[in-house]
């Protein structure tokens, strides 16, 4: 299922500054989705959205991404799981890092999202999200 993104009046640079912007995103987000759950229905795995992913996500974005964030629980809710695999950097809460894939349109281009989850012993947290342009076979 390809989420469909055309909210152009939430997120928009509106002639502000990266840095301006960056801030602006982070507000946003920890006011609409900080300490949210939101349920991948392909695992039925919930995933929790904490200050982390958010620091996470916005750490390097642009536009595209952006808007992305606006439909974050419906890239999880519709995310095809990938693959599973070992923290390389063992860390000792860390027990896998997983893998999804979800697809995005903005301004009719579509879009591939990969978002990575953490799954420590008690929870699975969102740790990042990267949005590329899909390529087309």
């Amino acid at each position: 299922m390809i989420v469909n993104i055309c909210d152009t009046t939430i997120l928009c640079r509106n002639q502000k500054s990266h840095n301006e912007f960056r801030t602006e995103v982070k507000l946003w987000l920890k006011a609409n989705l900080l300490n949210s759950i939101c349920l991948n229905t392909q695992t039925g795995y919930e995933i929790f959205i904490n200050n982390t992913s958010i620091e996470k996500v916005t750490h390097k974005f642009g536009d595209v991404k952006a808007h992305s964030f606006t439909a974050i629980p419906n890239i999880i809710k519709n995310a095809v799981f990938i693959s599973s695999e070992d923290d390389n950097r063992n860390r000792a809460d860390i027990i896998k890092v997983l893998k999804f894939e979800s697809l995005i349109q903005v301004d009719n281009i579509q879009y591939e999202v990969w978002i990575y989850v953490r799954q420590t012993r008690t929870q699975l947290n969102l740790y990042s999200l990267n949005v590329n342009v899909q390529k087309t076979p």
